[in-house]
């Protein structure tokens, strides 16, 4: 099967749409053809919430009022990874949040996709548990506009008005 997108098609599609064919194409590129990954070989996305810059500005913005709500804007910040050989794993986010322990851990997931579902009407995850790099793993989309978003603000001054306004 062939399809032809036109420049208007690619200018019409939602940007994660267009990132993900994007990178399915690079993907077919580097590998040569269709390929079934083996069980457990590499992350998996699909099931996962995937964010645009507007979502992502939502959540975060969701996340940063407030001293009790530190921790989920930690934790969003470390789900904005660049590489997938720095996703966190749940001993980095213990230490990160300051928690006694990794069951601590799930309530800080049930607020997060508790506001993507506020957010987005999404009730897919934002992360996964992978057993096999023993890591939570993020939709690429997602993380790069958390990335964007998390760069814009650092960058901000102290007077300027956060992307949100």
């Amino acid at each position: 099967m062939q399809v032809t997108l036109t420049a208007s098609d690619l200018a019409a599609m939602p940007s994660s749409l267009r990132q993900d064919l994007f990178a399915y194409l690079a993907a077919r590129r580097k590998g040569g053809g269709r390929r079934q990954a083996a069980v457990g070989e590499g992350p998996t996305f699909q099931g996962l919430a995937v964010l645009d810059r507007a979502t992502a500005i939502a959540l975060v913005r969701d996340v940063s009022f407030g001293h009790e709500l530190k921790g989920l804007h930690d934790l969003l910040e470390a789900f904005s990874y660049e590489d997938e050989g720095d996703a966190p794993g749940p001993e980095r986010l213990v230490h990160l949040l300051k928690l006694d322990g990794a069951r601590q851990l799930r309530r800080y997931f049930n607020a997060i996709t508790r506001l993507l579902k506020r957010t987005t009407r999404q009730t897919a995850p934002l992360a996964r548990y992978s057993r096999h790099s023993r890591t939570y793993v993020v939709h690429p989309t997602t993380r790069a506009s958390l990335r964007e978003v998390f760069a814009q603000l650092a960058q901000s001054g102290e007077g300027e008005e956060p992307p949100w306004a």
